[in-house]
């Protein structure tokens, strides 16, 4: 109607807007119907009908908006609102259902729309594989205030929790840990998990971590999350059975700094053979003989810096070990690899590319092929020596002969009333108090004497020796240790060689000043200590600090030998010559009660340094060349003798 008043009348249009058409700060919107309500030229009301699409739900799942203004009732309304069953293909979550406080707004900010979500409710997990069947289930998923927005950051979980089994190819599982997962630019829902698919203790038990990713992208100038991928994380497989049992893990890795992309994986095996019954009137009186031996296998494989590379390291253990002539077969190791290289051994099998027996594995191109063989025997009519070899050869990639390394050990354990004339030593000892050895042993020790019949003395020795053809190097090292009444006489020392001709370096040393030899008793409250070193080359790095007991005792810092020395050498570090030192430490302590407790304690030290070095050019004092023809000598000798009595509160 068209007056004198003005115009008049409902106006009203379809389909203005199209999903593909609308966007509001990258979600995708429609107007599907449009009303205008207008009096004398005056809007008196508007409505608008459509649909906005969520960026984490599937493309043809939308939520129906309503906008309203009535000027009659001052009222202005836009609500959306929220339907069951909608999927989010991101997360491969289905039947996704809403609980009350879940909204969808829209704030008109600066003549903007600005939608976005805070939803709360529940899914199904469901990721099934190319022919249908179900990788994982998890129905009862929670979630709490999934946030959506048009901004930065455009997801995130609050909480998600658990309230049904959840399945992994069709076995119910334990949950470990459930959460919300970032990296990069995905998000996703991890699960770290525990099954057991016998239901039983002695059955096979499983352990698997994973993460369900989903990524933002922009298509048609709209957001969208979509399914990125499944990463599996650490798995582990074992099982436990009569007379056998199995371990298995699997570690895949990505992105690593130094090991790049791939997986590890490592499996052990034990199988014992329980011993048999004699048959009748076989004149056997013992019968079959039990037998039992273990494997262990890992396995690395991976790329990184635009190379691949592998390795594979198995060690196998029997006993009772097989008889061969002269000596018995307990165990065999061996391996194979390439473009890495084995830079540690002793080293914690937790860690990434570790084996089983504590070999590190690292990558290194410059490496062809690497094959590694060893034995472990022991010698036939007694337990008490054992020892084992291993040999590796390294390849590069023509073909030639890049490195050769040993390694050899011996290990002898003798039972303490095995040992020759220790009776006589300890009785020479004890002769006042007429004393046998386990006598001694108990009173010195603390223990009751049952707790000495299985006392063992046992002394090791490992020798190495590597050639190295590229790098012109020889190292060789020998490395001991011995333990006599199970830790009452302790010792050990490493002696080493090396001869670099590619960086002109030489040595030859029977321990350090940081790492000397040493032989150490402890007699109950007496403790002492011998120790000694001898260094040779032209490698030693500088003169040996002050002992860190009498810088402490002087309050002074434990280098301030050194310091004093650099500070007037500029900086000496490294020099040729020969340095030596030897020391004792005693000490004791007690506490007894002599109507009152007493305490006491006695501290000596005593040693000395020694040595002369000769330094490069570059070294000066006070700007000319010190010592005769830069030839410096030293020698230090310290005695420390440190006694405290009195009362004490408690012994």
């Amino acid at each position: 109607l068209i007056d004198r008043t003005g115009v008049s009348g409902a106006f009203a249009a379809i389909n203005v807007l199209t999903l593909e058409e609308g966007r509001m700060q990258k979600w995708a919107f429609s107007v599907d119907k449009f009303e205008l309500n207008v009096l004398k030229s005056s809007l008196v009301g508007m409505k608008i009908l459509g649909r906005v699409e969520l960026p984490v739900a599937k493309e043809t799942q939308t939520l129906a908006y309503t906008g309203e203004f009535n000027k009659m009732k001052n009222r202005y309304a836009l609500t959306v609102g929220l339907v069951d069953d909608l999927q989010f293909p991101a997360f491969s979550a289905v039947d996704v259902t809403f609980t009350a406080g879940s909204f969808v707004r829209i704030d008109i900010i600066d003549e903007e729309f600005y939608p976005s979500a805070n939803l709360s409710g529940s899914l199904r997990l469901l990721k099934v594989d190319s022919s249908g069947k179900k990788d994982i289930e998890a129905p009862g998923l929670i979630f709490e205030e999934l946030a959506l927005s048009s901004f930065a950051p455009h997801i995130n979980f609050r909480k998600l929790s658990l309230s049904a089994s959840v399945h992994i190819k069709g076995t119910p599982v334990t949950i470990k840990e459930l959460g919300f997962t970032k990296k990069d630019d995905l998000v996703g829902i991890y699960l770290s998990v525990d099954c057991n698919l016998d239901g039983d203790s002695s059955g096979i038990q499983a352990s698997l971590g994973c993460s369900i990713y989903g990524k933002l992208v922009e298509t048609n100038d709209k957001h969208k999350f979509k399914f990125d991928h499944l990463d599996l994380k650490d798995g582990a497989l074992g099982g436990k059975f009569p007379g056998f049992e199995f371990y298995g893990s699997f570690r895949p890795f990505e992105g690593n700094a130094e090991f790049g992309t791939g997986f590890e994986a490592k499996l052990k095996l034990a199988v014992q053979m329980k011993p048999g019954k004699p048959e009748a009137g076989s004149g056997d009186s013992e019968g079959k003989k039990g037998f039992s031996f273990e494997i262990d296998a890992f396995g690395i494989f991976g790329g990184v810096n635009d190379y691949r590379y592998w390795a594979v390291d198995v060690n196998t253990d029997f006993t009772p070990c097989i008889t061969l002539s002269a000596l018995s077969v307990c165990g065999f190791s061996g391996g194979a690899y390439r473009r890495m290289a084995i830079t540690e051994t002793g080293a914690d099998p937790s860690q990434l590319g570790v084996s089983m027996r504590g070999n590190q594995y690292k990558p290194k191109q410059n490496v062809g092929l690497g094959i590694r063989a060893g034995v472990r025997v022991q010698f036939s009519g007694t337990k008490s020596l054992s020892g084992s070899a291993m040999f590796q050869f390294q390849f590069s990639d023509n073909g030639s002969l890049q490195q050769v390394f040993f390694e050899g050990s011996v290990e002898f354990q003798v039972p303490m009333d095995k040992v020759p004339g220790l009776n006589k030593v300890v009785g020479a000892i004890s002769k006042y108090a007429d004393l046998s050895v386990d006598k001694v042993v108990t009173a010195l020790k603390g223990k009751n004497e049952s707790d000495i019949v299985g006392c063992q003395n046992t002394a090791k020795a490992t020798a190495t020796i590597m050639l190295n053809f590229e790098e012109k190097r020889f190292t060789s090292a020998l490395v001991f240790t011995i333990s006599l009444y199970n830790g009452l006489l302790v010792g050990s020392g490493k002696a080493d060689i090396l001869a670099d001709f590619k960086k002109n370096e030489f040595h030859f040393n029977i321990g350090t000043y940081s790492d000397r030899v040493y032989l150490a008793a402890k007699l109950g409250n007496f403790k002492a200590e011998v120790n000694t070193y001898t260094m040779l080359g032209n490698d030693i790095s500088g003169f040996p600090p002050l002992k860190p007991e009498i810088a402490s005792f002087l309050n002074l810092p434990d280098n301030k030998i050194e310091l004093d020395a650099r500070s007037h050498q500029q900086n000496i570090e490294t020099g040729s010559g020969m340095l030596f030192g030897a020391g004792v430490k005693i000490n004791y302590e007690d506490c007894k009660w002599f109507g009152v407790n007493i305490r006491a304690k006695v501290d000596f030290l005593a040693g000395f340094d020694a040595g002369f070095l000769k330094f490069d050019d570059s070294k000066r004092c006070n700007g000319e060349k010190f010592g005769i023809d830069n030839w410096y000598n030293m020698a230090r000798f310290y005695l420390l003798l440190n006694m405290e009595v009195g009362r004490h509160k408690k012994c």
